[in-house]
């Protein structure tokens, strides 16, 4: 099929040039004679300039549906959510980007209090196997919250997990003048880092209330308990979080703004939400926050407060 003389094309391009410039086709007994026209010249110019313009869209093209593949398969690879099942591990590690927290891992299906099986890992372990050790459990029977009050928690829909945190095995740790410091900016980034999880899953006007609750729309969706353990050869904090994920609190048929009480993500997305995804953006954004200034941390958690 021959292409009119008017439409750029890579595959006239080819046929007409080898890659030295010489022509590999009839030489035309024109060329000479107008090679030196100015109006030759011009068309000249503008040719090239129809054939960048070619190539620039056939880029852009290239480039939408590369990224629309990458959306497509992002799509495809979304594990979908099911309730009453117990905690994916491997799930949980596949959506873990932190380096050091949550590496080391206990999945209970059934337990007294997250908190204690976490103080027990702190007091046997040495510091560098301690630091980041995450024990998770789909039920607590003795879950408490600050001041030992009782905490709700058996739903195996929603997410209940303690972890260790040792001050000397972070980067730069703190002296013994700057631990009470390092450890206020670990409780006010502990929930900063519960409320950028649940704002990453979609959840609307996320806020925290000091000193450890997480609320989204006014109603309480999640709390934090950091207890330090200063004894000799076992110092660090065990950091508790649970928060209301995929148990439906809110009646739906009942405007959420205008109900009391508490709220899971899953009432407030509408839909249900990875508790393995949660977790995982949570230690991540807590590695990160513990690693910037205090002042950084407390700022962006005022936004929210």
């Amino acid at each position: 099929m021959e292409l009119p003389a008017n439409v750029p094309s890579l595959v006239r391009n080819r046929t007409t040039q080898d890659p030295h410039g010489n022509n590999d086709t009839e030489p035309n007994p024109d060329a000479k004679q107008n090679e030196g026209t100015s109006e030759n010249k011009q068309h000249n110019k503008n040719a090239i300039s129809d054939q960048g313009g070619w190539n620039g869209g056939l880029v852009m093209v290239g480039v939408i549906a590369v990224a629309l593949a990458v959306i497509i398969k992002g799509f495809s690879n979304t594990t979908p959510v099911t309730f009453g099942e117990p905690f994916d591990k491997s799930l949980f590690t596949g959506y873990l980007q932190a380096e050091t927290l949550g590496r080391s891992i206990r999945h209970l299906r059934k337990t007294t209090s997250t908190m204690d099986d976490a103080a027990q890992l702190l007091e046997s372990l040495t510091p560098q196997d301690a630091h980041g050790y995450t024990v998770i459990a789909d039920v607590q029977t003795k879950a408490r919250g600050r001041k030992g009050r009782k905490w709700h928690a058996s739903s195996i829909d929603n997410l209940y997990a303690s972890f260790l945190w040792v001050p000397s095995q972070v980067n730069n740790p703190p002296s013994s003048r700057e631990l009470p410091h390092h450890l206020v900016q670990l409780n006010v980034a502990v929930c900063l880092a519960v409320a950028l999880a649940l704002e990453r899953e979609g959840a609307p006007n996320v806020g925290v209330k000091w000193p450890n609750d997480v609320w989204i729309d006014g109603k309480k969706a999640a709390g934090v308990l950091v207890d330090y353990h200063g004894k000799v050869g076992s110092s660090g904090a065990v950091v508790g979080v649970g928060i209301n994920v995929n148990e439906e609190l809110v009646d739906r048929s009942v405007n959420i703004k205008s109900s009391v009480g508490a709220i899971s993500l899953r009432d407030a997305v509408g839909s249900g939400v990875s508790r393995e995804r949660v977790l995982a953006v949570l230690l991540t954004e807590l590695e990160y926050l513990m690693s910037v200034t205090f002042e950084t941390v407390l700022g962006k958690y005022q936004e929210l407060d």
